[in-house]
């Protein structure tokens, strides 16, 4: 079954089973008020605002600046206390997160949003992210020879590989890669526990041995820095949306106005609220290439009917110079897209051919869905070119007798 035929049964299953039992209109809408009322009471939940933010920001600068105003200190004991607080702070959030229950729904299949999808909208979020976890791989080095070994390694190779993977997982929310919804494991959470334990043990550690000559100046500008940071960071996350809250917003706007029916709603809130399935993912590719894979074969089938018209004409000899010249530019002009088309499939179908490699490598339980289908399209693109340079044998053949009959008939 081709990539076609399968996103085609899909789709067609997914309509014939919601037409038996469609809810109404208002059912549909109340659904999705449902949704985004949770979704606003989650955030409410938190109690984090942006006035409230701002406030607390502005309070601690004033602070801060009373603080510093004419007392001792030493900035690398400040950095010190700064690091300390931070990475205690990354130490209770993945307390939290391992001790969470993890959420799971029962579903068939794997699902998937879009990086883009997810991450379009917080983009700022992980520039911030990068530059928190430089500065703190920048602090590790600093500190490098001043706490236990294993900490100092750890420290700058854990920061510095997050600092990394936020600035891949920043390109990657330029893309349209699949990223699964089952990504979460608890395992590698409770490694990452570890790892910031140990390293926050050695910077303890090391404070320590240094209290007796920290003033308490330098502590309360390290507090008030961490402070300022902590809220810098959920200031950043507080200004943008939840992603999902957002389209959510959309989708209802959207069926309220009446530019979807109740079908295609409800398929874009299954594919909202539990993501897409393979065949969602590839289909916007898949039909743009075989689109264009029609297009050429109409390209095709045309040349192939001016050829045998001009093959007529020449045998029984039915039109005049002129005709025949035009008929010359109309088979040229014919075969001369042919090329662009080609060019244009072959690199849709590679950058197609790269999204899949990398969906294979991202998720390979997801081989079963792609198997198959790039070899498919790399056999129609080959059968197109064989009947093409067949035809242009073919057209090379006929230019040469068109140009002869129309030579001979100037002379005489």
């Amino acid at each position: 079954m081709s990539g076609k035929e399968r996103i085609r049964d899909s789709d067609e299953a997914v309509i014939s089973e919601t037409k038996n039992n469609i809810p109404s209109r208002a059912e549909i809408l109340q659904s999705i008020d449902v949704e985004i009322d949770n979704g606003r009471k989650d955030q409410q939940l938190r109690g984090w605002t942006s006035w409230a933010i701002l406030g607390a920001i502005a309070v601690i600068i004033w602070s801060m600046l009373i603080v510093i105003e004419g007392a001792r200190f030493s900035i690398y004991h400040i950095f010190l206390i700064f690091v300390i607080l931070l990475v205690a702070d990354d130490l209770i959030d993945l307390i939290s997160g391992a001790i969470t229950p993890i959420r799971s729904e029962p579903t068939t299949s794997t699902r998937f949003y879009r990086f883009s999808q997810i991450l379009g909208a917080n983009r700022l979020f992980l520039l911030c992210y990068f530059a928190r976890s430089l500065t703190l791989s920048i602090m590790g080095f600093i500190f490098y020879y001043c706490v236990i070994r294993i900490s100092a390694i750890m420290f700058v190779c854990y920061y510095g590989f997050t600092s990394f993977g936020a600035i891949v997982v920043f390109v990657l929310s330029f893309t349209r890669l699949p990223v699964s919804l089952q990504i979460t494991n608890r395992w590698v959470s409770i490694n990452k526990l570890i790892i910031v334990f140990i390293i926050l043990i050695g910077y303890v550690n090391f404070w320590w041995k240094t209290k007796d000559i920290l003033l308490m100046s330098e502590y309360k500008v390290g507090l008030l820095l961490a402070a300022f940071a902590f809220l810098l960071f959920r200031l950043v996350v507080s200004t943008h949306g939840s992603w999902l809250h957002l389209q959510l917003v959309a989708l209802r706007r959207n069926f309220a106005l009446g530019d979807i029916d109740s079908i295609s709603a409800l398929r874009q809130l299954d594919i909202t609220l539990r993501g897409m399935e393979m065949s969602d993912i590839l289909q916007h590719d898949l039909g743009e290439i075989l689109r264009l894979i029609e297009i050429v074969q109409r390209e095709v089938s045309g040349a192939r009917k001016i050829l045998d018209e001009a093959d007529q004409s020449v045998m029984q000899k039915q039109k005049t110079i002129s005709e025949m010249e035009n008929l010359l530019q109309v088979i040229e002009s014919s075969f001369s897209r042919f090329p662009d088309l080609v060019d244009a499939l072959s690199l849709k179908v590679d950058r197609f051919s790269g999204r899949i490699q990398a969906i294979r490598i991202l998720y390979p339980k997801t081989t079963k869905h792609t198997e198959g289908i790039v070899d498919k399209l790399g056999q129609e693109i080959a059968a197109l070119k064989a009947n093409w340079k067949k035809l242009k044998g073919n057209y090379d053949s006929m230019l040469n007798i068109i140009k002869g009959y129309c030579d001979h008939a100037t002379k005489q």
